[in-house]
């Protein structure tokens, strides 16, 4: 069985989406990309309880406060309540991946924690602004690591290999594991 990746942002977003599919068609061969860009934000929750090694949700995103969003004008809420499935299931893929603007920051990494389901998750995530072109030096070399870590990936073994990465994608972006089984567990 191959590594899975899903990278994710929204339709309306095609200079990112663009990106994102470049990085899945230049990916090894060795492992299974897809790239998704719903229409509705009302569809990114779905998404991302998708049952993947690598997991990316890419585009804009913003805080206020203690609160983080993906979109703009409150466009999705990351919080429990707007992410989990009526089931309670939350984000279960090893490697997660915020690369919008401000994604590595403290309120994305706290709602990041309440939705995971599992002890740890590799994240990677920028922490100011992102620019334009970041998908396409971050992604290709992530899922180079990807391929090389195979299926259910460690998370520690993840985060390991992708943080020498950082000299590549800039200042901006960081990696770290984050504690999971959040709210609801």
């Amino acid at each position: 069985m191959k590594p899975s990746a899903l990278l994710v942002t929204m339709n309306r977003y095609w200079g990112v989406a663009n990106r994102l599919r470049d990085a899945a068609a230049r990916a090894p061969r060795t492992i299974d990309v897809r790239v998704e860009t719903p229409l509705s934000f009302d569809d990114v929750p779905r998404l991302l309880r998708s049952n993947v090694d690598l997991l990316a949700l890419d585009g804009h995103g913003w805080t206020e406060g203690n609160t983080a969003y993906f979109g703009s004008h409150n466009d999705l809420q990351l919080s429990p309540r707007r992410v989990r499935g009526e089931y309670g299931e939350g984000i279960a893929a090893p490697i997660v991946v915020f690369g919008f603007c401000h994604g590595g920051t403290a309120p994305f990494l706290n709602a990041l924690a309440t939705v995971i389901d599992r002890p740890t998750t590799a994240f990677l995530g920028c922490t100011r602004k992102g620019r334009y072109d970041d998908a396409a030096r971050v992604y290709p070399p992530l899922l180079t690591v990807l391929a090389r870590l195979g299926t259910d990936p460690d998370p520690a073994e993840a985060q390991a290999q992708i943080k020498p990465l950082e000299l590549v994608f800039g200042p901006a972006w960081r990696t770290t594991l984050v504690s999971g089984y959040g709210e609801g567990w």
